[in-house]
């Protein structure tokens, strides 16, 4: 049927079932990209004995804490930790509140400074791929990330070997990609 002045066909049905295929095909293609997106995000991954403890969204230039007490000055120790472009954690920051076996003080390590009744030793600069660690009742060993503080020292037992690493969130699912060593 045709109108004075216009002239339309209607859409024929192989036309119509392209459009059909082409939309899906982008709703897939869609979904896929997304998907790839949100299972390579960065998480920042605790784990022990291949068991994640804590798997937290992070981006470049987040900060993170370990804060555990010194063995034998038996004062608090906070390690500032950066999130880097590459996914390595990079120690930025030590701040103590006195002198002791492993805690650092050469200028050569960063720029020293005292703060109130705290040392602080700044653009230390330390890149690691993983943070390994092990637990000990006296260190109380804590994470803290943005306003959330975690108790590693409650999460495994004594004597734990604990690693902090920066990977995609995929990863937590490949068990046998990593292995904790010693």
């Amino acid at each position: 049927m045709f109108i004075k002045g216009e002239c339309r066909e209607p859409i024929s049905r192989p036309r119509l079932f392209m459009k059909k295929k082409i939309c899906a095909f982008l709703l897939v293609f869609f979904l896929i990209c997304w998907s790839y997106y949100l299972l390579s995000a960065p998480y920042l991954i605790v784990e022990s004995e291949n068991t994640d403890l804590i798997r937290i969204p992070v981006k470049v230039g987040d900060h993170v804490s370990l804060r555990y007490t010194h063995s034998v000055q038996k004062t608090l120790v906070i390690e500032n930790i950066v999130i880097d472009k590459t996914g390595s954690l990079i120690v930025d920051s030590t701040e103590y509140e006195s002198f002791g076996v492993g805690l650092p003080f050469l200028a050569s390590e960063g720029n020293f400074r005292q703060s109130g009744n705290r040392f602080v030793l700044e653009d230390i600069g330390r890149r690691f791929d993983v943070i390994s660690l092990r637990t000990g009742p006296e260190a109380q060993l804590r994470m803290q990330y943005k306003d959330q503080i975690y108790e590693l020292y409650s999460m495994v037992p004594d004597g734990a070997l604990i690693r902090m690493r920066v990977a995609p969130y995929y990863s937590t699912w490949l068990n046998n990609s990593h292995s904790l060593g010693g």
